[in-house]
């Protein structure tokens, strides 16, 4: 029961934070993400302000395959190609290996 509750309020949590990034300047979106403590919540953040770069550099360090996967998925939504193609390329490498 305090499972889901704790889910449905990370994603109320994680919706609200989205849409303030969104409205706050680029730099001082940096910054905010700069002080969140787990590398997964900084990805999630990214991800929600379209900086996909940032979460792809930060995904691929910590070798979070799931992570670049989803990276990719959000980089076809939004039409960062380059994006797409270098998630694809690091996923292609690490199928590889």
């Amino acid at each position: 029961m305090f499972t889901n509750f704790n889910l449905q309020l990370n994603n109320e949590i994680f919706d609200a934070i989205g849409l303030f990034l969104k409205g706050i300047k680029a730099k001082e979106a940096e910054n905010l993400i700069k002080l969140l403590r787990k590398d997964s919540h900084k990805i999630n953040a990214y991800i929600l302000c379209g900086k996909l770069r940032s979460a792809y550099l930060m995904a691929v360090k910590a070798e979070r395959v799931e992570d670049v996967q989803r990276i990719a998925g959000a980089a076809q939504r939004m039409g960062q190609t380059a994006v797409k193609n270098i998630c694809n390329k690091w996923l292609e490498q690490k199928k590889n290996t």
